[in-house]
């Protein structure tokens, strides 16, 4: 956990086009803005250069960083997004497969007083265990 008083984990959200910044509209909606100060949509365009992509993730992560790390959430593994988000560095720890039941739980818990890694684990059970099948 952070000792630094006051310290609280970032979390950037990267995804191909658009839909990071409606999930975090929606997330908005569910449980209030105050919930999201913490929380950016960092949009990758189509043909976006690859140098560009990775500044504008970088210049976000140390924007979001109030201490305690950040908390890179990222929509498809192996991706050049992916790949710039894994050269953030120190205090960064990236997730792959951003959903809204992950976003909703980070939203609704203590940022403070805790690591990039732990909000990870938290956040992949939350998403593992929000996957469900039923049959009509």
């Amino acid at each position: 956990m952070s000792d630094r008083a006051g310290a609280r984990v970032g979390v950037a959200i990267v995804t191909h086009g658009d839909y990071g910044r409606a999930m975090l509209e929606a997330v908005r909606g569910l449980v209030g803005a105050h919930t999201l100060e913490a929380f950016d949509s960092i949009v990758i365009a189509p043909d976006e250069p690859r140098q560009v992509m990775a500044a504008r993730i970088r210049e976000a992560v140390g924007r979001l960083d109030r201490g305690a790390g950040v908390l890179i959430l990222c929509d498809l593994y192996g991706s050049t997004p992916w790949s710039c988000c894994m050269e953030v560095g120190q205090g960064a720890v990236v997730l792959c497969g951003v959903s809204l039941p992950m976003l909703v739980k980070l939203a609704s818990i203590d940022l403070g007083g805790t690591t990039p890694e732990h909000l990870s684990q938290v956040a992949a059970l939350t998403a593992q265990k929000a996957i469900k099948m039923g049959a009509p």
